[in-house]
């Protein structure tokens, strides 16, 4: 009996950073060269049809994956193994599924579709039904093989996903293919990539004995139902600000807006990431009944987060405009207003608060949560459109994560059986947000004052503002003497290895 690979969480959310910034290095590079390829309606078509997948396997995929996060940790091999083989089976059917509802939308869209965005992108659908056999069954790997201990091959599948994607969609876009050739070469590597991700799978637990799984597949789909839910709140949510743009406006001004909303590469990535390496260890103590050492590492992993995450996500609202004419070509330069929110967005996002709930087994608060979303976004979204326009979808989406939030604390507040006011580290969130409006003066002085191109605007404007926040923050403490210790000690590793290899 092979028991997981034993790693501390913190080295886990090391190894996926690590895994997940060279992987999207290579995929921050398909949409600034797909932008000077193909014009803007080519743009949005294939976009459309990017998010209509994403929507519709991300609802039907359910909380399946996190199903394998919540049964897995601290059983014996062989019952890993045929849990595993529950979820995988229950996935495999999802992606059946899912094929036949995107082949049905391909045909409501001939038949009773507009010259809207979505119904030109809706053309393109039987390819992505196709990627959905494998692809939706493979999304597992992350879940399972982090609970089993080996982020490394995680990370690993990650960047080589990354870059076989970006292959597949740049070469023949390079090559003078049309969006739909790309679009077909792009879904056959997915499907071929889902395939050697399941035989990893399958390869990981090849040793263990066969047994009976511990967990049926009615338990799993119990579970994970409302993770179901969950997930169509949490794309109508997510979602609801394109769906808008792409349902009132023109394919080109949806790739507009696709530009503005265009996340950061890590980033955003950052908060999801820790929560994927923290999550099964949650799973434990609470098991144990380690309820307050749960709240006291989620509330320190997210004010650590903050130090990260807000100073990184300020160089962008300050140099959206450059960032856009740099990236996206001067054709896109009207979209900086948007990416301006989204980068404030990210400023306030810096820990999941559904993983301190899945860990407790309480998926019932998250859905809750999720819905409580989409109708505060819908109620906020659609008047700001109707009044600003295009900008005011990105600011309905900013001001409606703040009631989620308030919501979820409540539902944190609720399991951990403790005051709302003591759930979240708002006082650490908020010193940490002053200290980067501070530091941010220098990055402004440089964008009014020196007459540069975008390139060399926004590498100086982020040396101002990370250098005055370093000092700031050492002097204030905020930043401690442990943290530039962790990364001098990276530093010195991935010298003395000579690759930022894991």
């Amino acid at each position: 009996m092979r028991a997981p690979v034993s790693t501390s969480p913190a080295r886990e959310a090391a190894v996926l950073l690590v895994g997940k910034v060279l992987g999207t290095l290579s995929e921050a590079l398909v949409p600034l060269v797909i932008v000077r390829l193909w014009g803007k309606a080519d743009v949005g078509v294939v976009a459309s049809a990017q998010l209509t997948y994403a929507a519709i396997s991300t609802i039907l995929q359910a909380g399946f994956p996190e199903a394998a996060t919540f049964y897995l940790p601290g059983r014996p091999g062989p019952e890993r193994r045929a849990i595993a083989g529950v979820v995988a089976k229950t996935l495999f059917g999802v992606g059946g599924l899912t094929a036949l509802v995107l082949l049905a939308l391909t045909g409501a869209a001939a038949l009773f579709g507009s010259q809207s965005g979505w119904a030109e992108g809706a053309t393109l659908l039987p390819y992505f039904a196709a990627l959905a056999l494998v692809d939706l069954p493979s999304r597992m790997a992350t879940n399972v093989l982090v609970a089993e201990g080996r982020a490394g091959t995680t990370a690993g599948l990650g960047v080589l996903r990354a870059l076989g994607a970006s292959a597949a969609t740049l070469v023949p876009a390079v090559a003078g293919a049309s969006a739909l050739e790309v679009v077909v070469s792009t879904c056959a590597f997915g499907f071929v990539f889902g395939l050697g991700t399941l035989a990893v799978l399958a390869r990981h637990y090849a040793r263990e004995a066969r047994a009976p799984s511990p967990i049926s597949a009615r338990e799993v789909v119990r579970f994970s139902v409302p993770f179901g839910l969950t997930e169509i709140a949490s794309i109508a949510n997510a979602q609801l600000d394109r769906y808008l743009v792409l349902w009132w406006f023109a394919a080109a001004t949806f790739a507009d807006y696709q530009a503005g909303a265009w996340q950061v590469p890590m980033i955003g990535a950052i908060p999801h990431i820790i929560s994927v390496a923290y999550t099964p260890r949650f799973v434990v103590w609470f098991r144990e009944g380690r309820r307050a050492d749960v709240l006291e590492s989620w509330r320190r992993l997210a004010a650590r987060t903050a130090l990260l995450v807000t100073p990184l996500s300020a160089i962008f609202v300050v140099g959206a405009e450059e960032t856009m004419r740099l990236l996206f070509t001067d054709a896109y330069g009207g979209s900086a207003s948007v990416f301006r929110l989204f980068s404030i967005f990210m400023m306030l996002r810096v820990t999941p608060y559904g993983n301190l709930l899945l860990a407790a087994g309480r998926p019932d608060l998250i859905t809750r949560a999720s819905f409580l979303a989409v109708l505060s976004n819908a109620a906020l979204t659609i008047p700001c459109i109707a009044l600003i326009g295009l900008d005011g979808a990105a600011l309905g989406t900013l001001l409606a994560f703040l009631p989620t939030a308030a919501y979820y604390c409540f539902g944190i507040a609720e399991v951990m059986g403790t005051r709302f006011r003591e759930v979240y580290p708002l006082g650490a969130h908020l010193r940490v947000l002053a200290l980067v409006a501070v530091s941010a003066l220098p990055a402004i002085a440089v964008k009014i004052w020196l007459p540069v191109g975008p390139g060399v605007a926004l590498l100086l404007e982020a040396a101002a503002l990370l250098v005055t926040f370093a000092a700031l923050g050492t002097a204030a403490g905020l930043v401690e003497r442990g943290d530039w210790a962790t990364v001098r000690s990276w530093v010195s590793a991935r010298v003395r290895r000579g690759s930022p290899a894991t």
